[in-house]
């Protein structure tokens, strides 16, 4: 279709380009995406004829999801303005939430980006039906997120409840089982997925979690590989995005060493990442450990809660000062906001991690 000329272009090629567009970006093609979108523009110009509604707001939708993927927010406010109360007669609409909540994460942290987005997505949808290709998408996105705040138990149910088809489910649960330290059912996993079938992301975000399980294993030369693997992926469809999503300290390991060994570097897209944004992955806590949280957390006194518990203040002092190190936190409220959204403390997905 580009061998028409610009002034012949009509309805079908802006219909057709927008929907490339977006075939492309759900794929994980970015960089190619990103042409497609220029060449829209320039076809726009060119032809001196406004594309029709859908088309354009197909293509306004991919600019603010590409937006996210290069964290360019002047995009995503460009496409936002065009979008203005027509967004969700289109059927990809849930795409613009999920750009938001990734810009919301870059500048915020996950917490806060899980929160847009499920608010976001809850609003929409009582009046929006959200199609079943959107759905897997978001999904994914918010089992992702769930895994970075540490909220294992509440990812799986996404999964479950969201009924994503392997091998994403697999892939997903190879990402919680990552984070939640179980390095050798994530590698299991991980090996388990081909690439024939898969998108290109989620090619980059196997290897990404191979390379990091790999090398928690001490499967070293093979983690290096993997990493090697996906840094050349990420670099041809231009997916800095997926490295948010393994567990930040023990990847940079991994990166060091293939720096080192002179084999791919990614040192510099990794300490990139703004430290809101960079994922990491929680100790376990334990039945005491919990109950004293939960004890602090209903009395707001250390001493209040010792004797709720039948415990000396030291003991229960003793319990929330691991409690800070294990969530990478230093005060009381800190913590409790934390455990709240991985579901350890009372919340709306209560549980024991």
């Amino acid at each position: 279709f580009r061998m028409i000329a610009p002034h012949s272009r009509t309805e079908w090629f802006f219909n057709l380009l927008s929907a490339l567009v977006l075939t492309d970006l759900v794929d994980g093609h970015n960089r190619r995406a990103a042409e497609l979108i220029a060449e829209f523009d320039a076809a726009v110009t060119a032809s001196g004829a406004p594309p029709n509604a859908a088309a354009r707001g197909r293509l306004e939708i991919a600019r603010a999801f590409l937006a996210q993927e290069l964290n360019e927010e002047t995009q995503l406010d460009r496409a936002r303005r065009e979008l203005e109360g027509v967004s969700e007669r289109l059927e990809p609409w849930p795409l613009v939430f999920l750009s938001e909540a990734a810009i919301v994460r870059q500048n915020e942290g996950a917490e806060a980006a899980l929160v847009h987005l499920e608010a976001a997505i809850a609003d929409a949808r009582r009046t929006v039906p959200l199609m079943q290709p959107w759905s897997d998408c978001i999904t994914s996105f918010a089992a992702m997120l769930s895994c970075v705040v540490g909220n294992l138990r509440g990812a799986e149910a996404l999964l479950i409840q969201g009924q994503l088809a392997e091998p994403s489910m697999r892939l997903e649960r190879a990402r919680i089982a990552i984070f939640g330290s179980n390095d050798v059912n994530a590698l299991m996993l991980a090996l388990s997925i081909g690439d024939p079938g898969t998108s290109k992301r989620a090619r980059v975000d196997r290897r990404l979690i191979l390379a990091t399980a790999a090398w928690e294993c001490g499967r070293r030369g093979e983690a290096i590989a993997s990493l090697c693997t996906a840094t050349a992926l990420i670099e041809k469809y231009a997916l800095t995005s997926t490295l948010l999503g393994v567990p930040y300290e023990q990847l940079r390991e991994v990166a060091l060493a293939a720096q080192e060994a002179g084999a791919c570097d990614v040192i510099g897209a990794l300490d990139s990442i703004p430290p809101a944004a960079r994922p990491h992955r929680y100790q376990r806590l334990t039945d005491a450990e919990v109950q004293s949280l939960e004890a602090i957390t209903l009395h707001r006194n250390a001493s209040h809660a010792a004797q709720s518990l039948f415990v000396t203040t030291g003991t229960v002092k003793k319990h929330l000062a691991s409690v800070y190190r294990k969530l990478k936190v230093s005060d009381r409220d800190a913590a409790i906001v934390r455990a709240t959204a991985m579901g350890i403390i009372a919340g709306t997905n209560r549980s024991k991690k």
